[in-house]
């Protein structure tokens, strides 16, 4: 491998990971949960399961993913 190899694959990948953490951090999550008078099932122990995990979980993501 050779020097200006390197130097401009490294480069290439710290812009690509700058890129990609500006994007994540303004990341939206869409409601794709059915509104409660709407469902066919509904579970007060499942919706507090829920209410704590979102409560303890720092990561949107997996919050999001929870509902």
């Amino acid at each position: 491998m050779n020097r200006r190899f390197f130097i401009q694959s490294t480069g290439m990948l710290g812009a690509g990971l700058l890129i990609n953490s500006s994007f994540m951090n303004r990341k939206s999550f869409p409601v794709v949960r059915v509104p409660q008078d709407q469902r066919n099932f509904t579970s007060e122990a499942v919706e507090k399961a829920i209410e704590e995990f979102n409560q303890g979980v720092k990561d949107k993501e997996l919050s999001w993913l929870m509902n």
